[in-house]
């Protein structure tokens, strides 16, 4: 009887280790037509996802965070708002941003791909002679 013991319990380990299945697109961050998109609780993100917002704003908020893990995410928005305490993370991971109205950031907000190995965040922006690129705010 040890033997179909053992067969249940390595199935249940390997469905316990297996990742929460997470979103490759914008339309599993919000309605089609929310502007602001926003961000409240965690979401973790598959590796390649392309998150599209075309012209609308994603905001991150207080406990609000996009995971990627180890894996790459691209984000494109008109903007992109991390309020305090809101995340974009990928231990290890690739992080590209693409934005025409610019990155805006508050106090303990985070872009995180640190890893033992390290990782990338890259941001794409059209600034103009108005705004800069990145902004930071308190």
């Amino acid at each position: 009887m040890r033997a179909p013991l053992a067969g249940v319990a390595a199935v249940w380990l390997a469905l316990a280790a297996a990742p929460a299945a997470g979103i490759s697109d914008a339309s599993g961050l919000c309605g089609a037509a929310d502007d602001p998109c926003v961000v409240f609780a965690t979401i973790p993100v598959d590796d390649g996802a392309m998150l599209d917002l075309g012209a609308r704003t994603l905001e991150v908020i207080s406990e609000g965070r996009l995971d990627v893990g180890g894996g790459t995410m691209t984000i494109s928005a008109g903007a992109i708002v991390l309020r305090a305490n809101g995340r974009l993370a990928g231990a290890g991971g690739k992080i590209f941003l693409n934005t025409t109205g610019g990155l805006r950031t508050e106090d303990t907000s985070r872009i995180d791909v640190s890893g033992p190995f390290g990782g990338l965040i890259q941001v794409f922006d059209k600034p103009t002679p108005t705004r800069t690129a990145v902004q930071q705010t308190s």
